[in-house]
């Protein structure tokens, strides 16, 4: 197995928060502790909120499910050739797409872990991978530096969209399904139409890699993470710059919407997770549990959870009730 993994991965060493005094932060419902060997870069959580898939620099790149309630292990899935790093659940049917360093994306069964099908076509390794909310699209970004749309019936490459200059880290499809956006190390946030298959938009703004994007529900809004350490808003209509909401103490690894557009997630290096209210009304709040940095985030889809993973080898899982977004 290769020793290689997106570059936003590397060269961030473990930072511990200290929090000062302050009021009482809302607590995870669970913490899986120890769920990997090595550090977790990659979680998503079932539509449902049942189920919990991670993946992790381990060796023999193993994907681990988890049930919600009980944190107990539900399966592992095994096939690919190096390390997972991108996860995430078909929004409708019982299945799990996997991105690698080993080039391939997979579809994976649930919660039997049969591999159904192995997507090829990107030259380099994986960074990002997102599913449309009709579940028809899969997107996924690599350090080939190409965004590649596959039909999930079929498996096949429906379109490649180029236009970034260095490795593409993160990709995200609005709930329409009419946009794409797509973040990469140039420092750019590009916007692409799936009905032209144009780039329609070029954001600018941040001053160095983009490491994660996402769209609003409605989505007329785009967040963005980078590691200049910032997280930012743009309003897709007027294509400019909406708001700063903030920073973080190191860099942004992973950026969120929750389903009611009620709050940001970011998640940084420095072991923090940040909601921030988009309207930039009430201050945000910062949960600090993990030891260490914050590689992956996800609200669930039915409204009621937030999962993250971190190189302190755990899993948190929060009621997004207690978080102020969700039911």
């Amino acid at each position: 197995m290769k020793h290689c993994s997106p570059a936003f991965l590397f060269g961030i060493a473990a930072v511990s928060f200290v929090p000062t005094a302050k009021a009482a932060e809302p607590e995870p419902k669970r913490v899986i502790a120890g769920a990997h060997d090595t550090l977790i870069v990659a979680v998503a959580i079932d539509p449902q909120s049942k189920l919990i898939a991670s993946g992790s620099w381990d060796i023999g790149a193993p994907i681990k499910l988890w049930n919600a309630e009980t944190g107990k292990q539900a399966g592992t899935f095994k096939g690919h050739d190096d390390w997972p790093v991108a996860l995430a659940f078909h929004p409708t049917k019982k299945l799990l797409a996997s991105g690698s360093l080993d080039k391939t994306i997979k579809f994976w069964s649930v919660p039997d872990g049969m591999n159904t099908m192995t997507l090829t076509g990107h030259t380099e390794r994986l960074n990002s991978i997102a599913f449309s909310d009709d579940g028809k699209l899969l997107v996924s970004g690599s350090v080939d530096q190409t965004v590649r749309v596959w039909n999930v019936a079929t498996g096949k490459n429906v379109k490649t969209l180029k236009g970034h200059d260095s490795p593409v880290y993160s990709v995200a499809i609005s709930s329409d399904g009419k946009w794409i956006a797509s973040g990469s190390k140039d420092k750019s946030i590009k916007i692409w139409s799936t009905e032209s298959w144009k780039c329609t938009a070029t954001l600018g703004g941040h001053t160095a890699d983009i490491s994660s994007v996402a769209f609003s529900p409605e989505g007329t809004t785009l967040a963005s993470g980078s590691y200049d350490r910032s997280v930012k808003l743009w309003d897709l209509k007027t294509k400019k710059e909406r708001r700063a909401l903030g920073t973080h103490k190191h860099v942004v690894l992973k950026i969120a919407f929750s389903r009611d557009g009620a709050k940001v997630a970011s998640a940084g290096a420095d072991g923090v997770i940040s909601l921030w209210d988009p309207s930039a009304k009430e201050k945000p709040v910062h949960l600090t549990k993990h030891a260490a940095g914050v590689y992956a985030i996800e609200f669930s889809r039915d409204g009621k959870s937030f999962v993250s993973s971190s190189k302190d080898k755990s899993i948190g899982l929060w009621r997004t009730a207690e978080l102020g977004a969700g039911k």
